[in-house]
């Protein structure tokens, strides 16, 4: 049916038109290169690119913007064909993922054209090597789609198909007995990520990567090393409480670089006080306490605000609210 549409079409697609190419695709059928191009194209126009994770946006997003550049510059670099691999890291509730999130969404609004794969991992026990990795790429192909996409992605490594096919459908054996098979679908990720680069500039973001394992991490390390040559910007979130060494040695690649995000200071949490109390003078009143109780940590300074507001401080004047403020124990939501 797609071969009738574009030999019919008012613009016929030049391969049709040229009989040795026609008979190629008449007798190789769904396997010619044709064929491949043409299920690739459909799956651009389909692209899952907003499939990242659902983050509530209580204010606009303040103090950010040197991290915001940072990120759009390594993003930039692949339009050269030069790899990025960037962590960012910073405690729970900083802001990582909703730094990323706003980054992706100026590209689009840029009117970038790029694939995104996203995976996130879990604080879960008994994290398979998969974990967010099998999730990233299986939610790109498509469950549907799976085969005909390695087919298409991994047609000059035929040999590479099976393991990861069973890798991301969740069918492969796991630890070291299959450590020859472990290395066979690292192989595999590697070549489809270079074939998916070789579409259009590609993002890849491994959130929450502090909960893979260790089969999670090499994984993620081999990705790394592997992207340096292919438009690929592989981002991974992360809280500080990996090895050291594990990250040090990730960063010292040429390619590959840190981006840790800090508290918020005083004055961008006076401005994101103005936006959520819709006052400003109340904000400037309670920002020397709200800044004491949260220590610049955006997640903590909103609860302490929900829970304010729940016991009826916010609607009474701002001397009765900062005596609510210094009785208010920390919110159950975030003590550490």
């Amino acid at each position: 049916c797609g071969l009738i549409e574009a030999l019919r079409a008012r613009v016929p697609d030049p391969a049709v038109t040229d009989l040795r190419t026609l008979w190629s695709i008449l007798t190789e059928g769904e396997s010619s290169s044709w064929w491949r191009t043409r299920r690739r194209s459909m799956r651009r126009s389909s692209d899952p690119r907003r499939t990242g994770p659902v983050i509530a946006r209580d204010t606009s997003l303040y103090g950010r913007e040197p991290l915001l550049a940072r990120i759009r510059g390594n993003f930039d670099r692949l339009r050269d064909g030069r790899g990025r691999v960037l962590l960012i890291t910073g405690e729970a509730g900083i802001g990582k993922t909703r730094l990323l999130s706003e980054s992706l969404e100026r590209l689009e609004r840029d009117g970038e054209d790029f694939h995104f794969l996203f995976g996130s991992y879990a604080p879960s026990t008994g994290v398979s090597e998969a974990g967010a990795v099998l999730h990233a790429y299986h939610g790109f192909l498509g469950e549907a789609d799976l085969e005909a996409g390695l087919t298409d992605y991994l047609a000059d490594a035929p040999l590479l198909r099976e393991p990861l096919r069973a890798f991301l459908s969740g069918t492969a054996e796991g630890g070291e007995t299959s450590r020859t098979g472990f290395d066979l679908v690292q192989r595999g990720l590697i070549q489809l990520t270079h074939a998916i680069a070789a579409e259009r500039p590609t993002v890849i973001w491994i959130d929450d990567l502090h909960f893979a394992s260790s089969d999670g991490l090499d994984l993620f390390a081999a990705l790394a090393q592997a992207v340096a040559g292919s438009r690929v910007l592989l981002v991974g979130t992360l809280r500080p409480t990996l090895p050291p060494e594990w990250t040090a040695n990730l960063v010292r690649l040429e390619h590959a670089s840190e981006c840790s995000v800090p508290r918020l200071g005083e004055p961008d949490v006076r401005r994101l006080l103005s936006e959520a109390l819709a006052s400003r003078p109340l904000a400037e009143e309670l920002a020397p306490g709200l800044m004491q109780r949260s220590d610049g940590n955006p997640l903590f300074l909103l609860e302490v605000l929900r829970a304010l507001d729940v016991q009826g401080g916010l609607s009474e004047d701002a001397w009765r609210t900062r005596l609510r403020l210094s009785e208010l124990s920390t919110p159950g939501t975030i003590q550490r």
